[in-house]
């Protein structure tokens, strides 16, 4: 922005679909998100990186010293999860599908920094991808791999 000084940003936070649907009807000229579980056969995609799910958990949380922490052991807990259609819940439901268990869902948020907040204050565990904490100020949320 500092080199193209008329370039304009506005981010929308919407489940994958929905910006799919977006970039198709060229309101937005691109999509920065997850790997879909089902590919766009119409339009190009470049991975960028890779990133894991994670169980984040405030730190005193029981599950907070886990290094890894199994669909069984999530599933004794309260969650609070992404809504359905954001790509770290379309994640979660892909391994459910395939390793069925029963969670406890109590809560579901489209926005990541708000579910963040509600899990660094709370008992709530959440799923989100492992990169969602990098850089998050205070450490009152700990990620932990899914396996």
């Amino acid at each position: 922005m500092k080199k193209y000084k008329g370039v304009k940003l506005n981010i929308n936070y919407k489940p994958m679909a929905e910006l799919m649907e977006m970039l198709r009807r060229r309101e937005i000229d691109f999509v920065l998100a997850f790997k879909p579980s089902v590919p766009a056969t119409d339009i190009e995609s470049h991975v960028l990186f890779q990133n894991c799910l994670a169980a984040i958990v405030g730190n005193g949380h029981p599950l907070a010293s886990y290094e890894r922490v199994s669909l069984d052991e999530l599933a004794r807990y309260n969650l609070a999860l992404p809504s359905k259609g954001l790509q770290a819940r379309n994640a979660l439901e892909k391994i459910l599908e395939r390793y069925p268990r029963d969670l406890d869902i109590r809560i579901e948020l489209n926005d990541p920094n708000i579910l963040l907040d509600l899990i660094r204050y709370s008992n709530f565990v959440t799923v989100l991808a492992e990169a969602s904490v990098h850089n998050q100020s205070g450490g009152e949320s700990r990620p932990h791999r899914s396996s």
